[in-house]
């Protein structure tokens, strides 16, 4: 098949890394495809008075090429995304809600329109969140969704049905590292800026990592990110933008993973961090939801918001080392039957369903 996928810019982020990864994963399994990259930036409404701009940031950034990652595809970076600049293929992807309009409106030369939806993109104003909602009612062949939970709510609060296909953990964290040391505990946690209401939820993740330190203070504290924030709590040790090997290692050196999400469409760190036998404390959605079971292979928070359960839940495992291995174990085998190869042939039967092809 040809196959064109339609991304809003190809930063490090963890839609555009998957994404990338599908890409790559169909060069594998035979198919021709191209990621499309509009240099004019993400614009909508009155933000498309940046355009210049945005054309000379991506001409200066490497990341915003996409050159951080190991393509094995194309990238093209047209200035828009239109039937000129776009080729004609089987298969079309949009990638997120604003791609969705740039690709609703190709023409049926472009092939089947896919929306890949990886999370409920409503964490913007008022008026963008109901443009975002409306994106989910456009008239696509199919939708992918990459959880049952985020299925469910699409088909609740929208009326749309999809495929699920739950993304997979990539080989290098199913690779064991070095085996931990259960005496020194270390207590990990994604960090991510406060983007609109805030689901990541992190400024309470750091308040319970702190005051589990208070009360255990030879435990560390590690978390990581895209950017270190200014006047960073130097209890917490903070990793930038970490490599995947780095990545890896992190995990690896990590006990206790929390991830103090209101909501997650997938949650890629959990899993991950499940996959180097970390004990995984989340609230019940995305990876969670779907192949998690508490006190078995996680920790599952009855709610994120509240501080005292992080806490108390926390600690009870800083105590119980026989709990934290035999959870940790668990973890692992259960993510080792969800690779990354499993879901892209999942991914690649959808698109073969959907062009009626064997």
């Amino acid at each position: 098949m040809k196959i064109n996928w339609i991304l809003p810019e190809a930063s490090q982020c963890g839609g555009i890394r998957i994404a990338l990864q599908y890409a790559n994963a169909f060069v594998e399994l035979g198919h021709d495809v191209v990621c499309y990259v509009p240099k004019s930036g993400q614009h909508y409404g009155w933000k498309k008075l940046f355009f210049l701009k945005e054309v000379l940031k991506m001409h200066k950034s490497a990341e915003l090429r996409g050159e951080w990652f190991d393509n094995k595809f194309k990238f093209e970076f047209p200035v828009w995304i239109t039937n000129h600049s776009v080729r004609d293929a089987d298969v079309t992807i949009a990638t997120s809600w604003i791609t969705s309009y740039w690709t609703y409106n190709l023409s049926s030369k472009k092939g089947k329109k896919v929306y890949f939806i990886q999370d409920f993109e409503t964490w913007g104003t008022q008026w963008q969140n109901q443009i975002v909602r409306e994106s989910y009612r456009l008239k696509f062949d199919e939708y992918i969704t990459v959880s049952t939970s985020l299925h469910n709510r699409l088909l609740k609060d929208i009326g749309t049905e999809s495929k699920i296909v739950c993304n997979g953990v990539e080989s290098c964290f199913l690779k064991m590292h070095a085996k931990k040391n259960y005496d020194d505990i270390v207590i990990g946690m994604p960090y991510r800026d406060v983007r609109g209401n805030d689901i990541k939820n992190c400024a309470l993740g750091i308040r319970v990592m702190l005051k589990v330190k208070e009360h255990y203070p030879s435990i560390q504290l590690v978390t990581f990110g895209f950017k270190k924030p200014e006047n960073w709590n130097r209890e917490i040790e903070f990793i930038e933008n970490p490599a995947r090997q780095e990545l890896v290692k992190l995990y690896a050196n990590t006990a206790i993973f929390y991830v103090p999400s209101i909501y997650e469409g997938w949650g890629l760190p959990a899993m991950e961090a499940m996959a180097q036998e970390n004990v995984v404390l989340a609230g019940y959605s995305g990876v969670i939801q779907e192949i998690g079971v508490d006190k078995k292979n996680c920790i599952v928070l009855d709610n994120p918001r509240d501080e005292q359960e992080a806490v108390g839940k926390i600690e009870k495992l800083i105590i119980n080392q026989q709990e934290r291995e035999i959870i940790g174990r668990n973890a692992r085998k259960t993510v080792s039957e969800m690779s990354d190869s499993i879901s892209s042939r999942k991914f690649e039967k959808v698109l073969k369903d959907i062009c009626c092809l064997d």
